[in-house]
């Protein structure tokens, strides 16, 4: 058993001193204590963090933020960013949005992303729809029509990328540029989030198709960049993030860290830390890496990734680094959000929440 990374006092002083959304998140991802008095309290405080306040005031009386659909300040960003900040699924606000993408036309699913939000979709890659899927599983939605349809399709992916054996087989050149040959769907980061985001698929048979789909990952990384080919023209699937796993922790770039922690809950999400040995092991080794803090996650990094809430970066929750402890709480939040996949929650000593 892997031990809980940092103690007791520890977890107090987060609940102590970390921003209302770090606070609220370890109440209601921990300890399941989201809609009592303390969490209503923090609650209301995270609607008052300016970040909140600009985001909300952009969703209009359809429901979609920014009146666009996927990237920087889109419904796509602000719903994550709101979900990330502790706002409750069952949220109006967020209902609001799941509806709206229910609802949605071609078109206001092709705002911000263009025609490759379909065309990603023709050659078996993710776009608008598998994008929308996601979003909608987020917001409890998994039921929809559209969710299971997505997920069918992902696990195809993760089929397919379990029987490759070479990435050259299944890729071609033009000029300088790498793309996937037709018919050869590998996994990119929508497959993972939607996946991580789910739990209906997750059969004996299934979870053995992830399982050798990461494995087969590991063993052909580090992955090339690449494309995909759609009547002659080049498209850049979501593949952020997406070619490498292992990478030893000294050597990780500030922009890479926070691509890091995405990628690492996603796989913790999807049980494979538990499940693929060269992952456990690795994940153990990170926790060891951490000991010199005490458990905290002690390393000084900052890199807008962290900050810029978008299609695909953003994991900063307090209000920014300048205080060196603000960054500290951030991360080791998210360390523990990955430890907790790998053990059971009631393995947590609970602090005193009366504060």
């Amino acid at each position: 058993m892997l031990a809980f990374p940092i103690n007791n006092s520890q977890l107090f002083q987060m609940m102590e001193n970390s921003c209302p959304s770090i606070r609220l998140r370890i109440l209601s991802d921990f300890f399941e204590k989201k809609g009592d008095e303390f969490g209503t309290e923090l609650l209301s405080r995270v609607f008052r963090d300016p970040r909140v306040e600009r985001v909300v005031a952009a969703q209009n009386g359809k429901g979609w933020f920014f009146n666009r659909f996927h990237g920087t300040d889109s419904t796509e960003s602000a719903m994550r960013f709101l979900l990330e900040m502790g706002i409750p699924k069952e949220h109006k606000i967020i209902q609001q949005s799941s509806q709206a993408l229910i609802k949605a036309s071609k078109e206001e699913l092709l705002t911000g992303i263009g025609n490759p939000g379909w065309k990603l979709e023709k050659l078996g890659l993710s776009g608008s729809q598998t994008i929308r899927a996601w979003l909608l599983a987020l917001a409890g939605k998994e039921e929809h029509s559209t969710v299971h349809q997505a997920v069918e399709h992902s696990i195809q992916r993760m089929a397919f990328a379990a029987g490759v054996d070479s990435f050259a087989a299944i890729t071609q050149q033009k000029g300088k540029f790498l793309y996937l040959a037709k018919d050869c769907p590998w996994p990119d980061l929508y497959t993972f989030r939607l996946l991580a985001a789910t739990q209906g698929w997750r059969t004996v048979d299934n979870l053995s198709i992830v399982e050798s789909a990461i494995k087969a990952w590991i063993r052909l990384e580090p992955l090339p960049a690449f494309c995909g080919m759609h009547q002659g023209k080049l498209i850049a699937p979501a593949i952020f993030g997406m070619q490498q796993i292992i990478l030893p922790f000294d050597v990780i770039s500030d922009a890479q860290w926070m691509v890091w922690f995405h990628r690492m809950e996603l796989l913790a999400r999807l049980g494979m830390l538990k499940r693929v040995s060269t992952l456990t092991t690795y994940i153990h080794d990170f926790f060891a890496w951490l000991q010199p803090w005490q458990g905290w996650f002690g390393k000084s990094i900052q890199h807008t990734h962290f900050s810029r809430w978008g299609a695909y970066t953003g994991l900063m929750l307090e209000k920014d680094w300048r205080n060196p402890q603000r960054r500290q709480f951030d991360l080791t939040f998210r360390c523990l959000l990955i430890w907790q996949f790998l053990e059971e929650k009631n393995s947590i000593l609970e602090p005193d929440l009366n504060l």
